[in-house]
């Protein structure tokens, strides 16, 4: 007798998962409002469809597979079948929140039986590992003064005989145009200074992100904060006709135009589509992108940038960058864990001349409330700096 039974729960768990077969799918809730990609924070289907190939119904199997999707805390999805009819097909179906961006990994389905005793489990692997493409979080922004002020600006600047605005001068090199000697700013400063001029028609925004030095723990570090703002700000200018260049990990300056602005000066590199797909799998790679981005940028350019607040090569970066910008946004990302610094860079005198606020974790939606009241009047009759040194959305009376 005992030996019947041994042999039986030797032989009934393996027949059991014979003539199982298995297809999973994965796709956003509501497909239709998001075009069928996947967003960090949407909502996504995770069925897995099981058929049964013989004319015996089985019963008692559980169904498993790993995933990231929804996060470190619920790493792996189980269902458990008390019964799979003959020759039918049975849905499992599973909702999750998706916790962040990134590659995420589907492992393979996995079916286990130890029915009758449980003396003996057998595993069988029905479908392969999936991986699916998260998309970093797009924030509503409905106002940014780097975009909303171009028309402005434009009206303002000085144009020159050749047609290029006047952006300021800079001392004399060998090589310049003595047509543009600039004989008022030469005879102030003693030296020989020349004129620099922009392409009016050139209205890119120059977006940077931080991508040195990782704090945080998930998707509360300062790299993905940098990220959300990097490619929100991104988007607005986009839907706005403004082109954008994207500096930060791996994009070295990566130039991405909508179609209100196709065919200008920007040297288009890439799609927003793929953008936002770059952006998906950035992942810390060093201040070399952002350093060369401030080297690089462009007489009276507009220039938005998250940097870590401890980042002193970045700050001192900034200080010779932002005397050739024409209007910036400096995001500090602070309160991640990072070492303190004993310096206020939010008041330091490199920050001169830009709109400076501070975002801690949780303090995304209020740091984007902050971009978007820049350049307007609060209702205690203040005017919220669109540039000077401000901190935390102060305003200047």
């Amino acid at each position: 007798m005992f030996w019947g039974a041994l042999a039986l729960g030797l032989v009934l768990p393996w027949l059991g998962g014979a003539f199982i077969s298995a297809h999973r799918s994965a796709f956003p809730a509501d497909g239709a409002k998001t075009g069928g990609r996947l967003s960090e924070g949407d909502r996504v289907n995770i069925n897995v469809s099981l058929k049964n190939r013989f004319f015996y119904p089985r019963f008692f199997h559980s169904v498993k597979f790993a995933s990231t999707l929804a996060g470190p805390h619920e790493a792996e999805r189980r269902f458990f079948v008390a019964q799979l009819p003959s020759s039918s097909t049975l849905l499992l179906e599973s909702t999750a929140e998706v916790y962040m961006r990134g590659l995420h990994h589907l492992g393979p389905v996995i079916l286990e039986s130890s029915a009758p005793f449980g003396l003996f489990r057998r595993r069988r692997t029905l479908a392969g590992p999936q991986t699916m493409l998260v998309l970093p979080r797009v924030y509503p922004l409905n106002r940014l003064t780097l975009v909303d002020g171009q028309d402005s600006q434009s009206d303002k600047t000085r144009v020159s005989r050749s047609g290029l605005n006047l952006a300021g001068s800079r001392p004399y090199v060998p090589g310049d145009s003595p047509r543009m000697v600039h004989w008022r700013n030469t005879a102030r400063a003693g030296r020989m200074m020349v004129k620099e001029t922009e392409d009016e028609s050139d209205k890119t925004l120059h977006i940077m992100f931080d991508s040195g030095d990782v704090w945080g723990e998930g998707r509360d570090t300062n790299f993905e904060y940098a990220i959300k703002l990097a490619v929100t700000v991104a988007d607005y200018a986009l839907k706005n006709g403004v082109p954008v260049r994207v500096w930060g990990s791996h994009l070295n300056g990566a130039g991405v135009a909508s179609g209100a602005s196709a065919g200008g000066p920007l040297d288009v590199a890439l799609t927003w589509n793929e953008l936002l797909e770059s952006l998906a799998i950035a992942r810390p790679a060093g201040r070399v992108a952002v350093g060369e981005g401030l080297a690089s940028l462009p007489t009276a350019a507009n220039l938005f940038i998250v940097v870590s607040a401890n980042d002193e090569t970045a700050h001192q970066d900034l200080r010779r960058a932002l005397v050739r910008s024409r209007e910036s946004i400096v995001v500090r990302l602070e309160g991640f864990g990072e070492p303190a610094t004993n310096r206020d860079a939010g008041n330091s005198p490199e920050m001169a001349g830009a709109s400076v606020l501070t975002c801690g974790p949780g303090g995304l939606a209020r740091t984007l409330s902050e971009i978007e009241n820049m350049g307007q009047w609060d209702g205690s009759g203040a005017f919220i700096a669109t540039t000077g040194k401000t901190s935390t959305g102060a305003v200047i009376q």
